[in-house]
């Protein structure tokens, strides 16, 4: 994170899933939850190549002040990034995280957890699609 955000992790905050400083707000997002508790099997992932859904975490209302902050990220000036891998290990190693971009609001529904669906504000590139699940724009069409 230090060259594309000049800051380090503390502590264990790099597996909270979503990671807060001052006007800057990061999205870790791990797509295959197979392996997580079921009370972590977040519904996360790729509409299309520039839409994500992505739910908060369990205990997050839209009236607390992280859902305050998730709705109204512009406003506040909290810029929004996705960061996401397809598994959290591959034949016993982590991992690393893929950088997809700043991301916008659009929408919300429900609570503890609350789904949000961001638009990237540039679409993941096609070579990416596969490995992170996103439908080709035929199946798009489709839909």
């Amino acid at each position: 994170m230090l060259p594309l955000f000049a800051f380090e992790f503390q502590g264990f905050e790099a597996q909270t899933g979503v990671v807060e400083r001052d006007g800057l707000m990061l999205l870790f997002v791990t797509l295959d939850k197979k392996e997580q508790p079921e009370a972590h099997r977040y519904n996360d992932g790729f509409e299309t190549p520039s839409t994500f859904r992505w739910q908060s975490q369990n205990r997050t209302a839209m009236a607390s002040p992280g859902g305050r902050r998730i709705e109204g990220h512009q406003a506040l000036g909290i810029s929004v990034h996705l960061f996401v891998r397809r598994k959290a290990k591959v034949g016993g190693v982590t991992e690393p995280f893929l950088y997809c971009g700043p991301l916008t609001f659009c929408r919300w529904e429900g609570e503890k957890p609350i789904s949000v669906w961001w638009d990237l504000v540039d679409p993941v590139p096609e070579r990416l699609w596969q490995g992170l699940g996103i439908a080709g724009q035929a199946s798009l069409a489709s839909l």
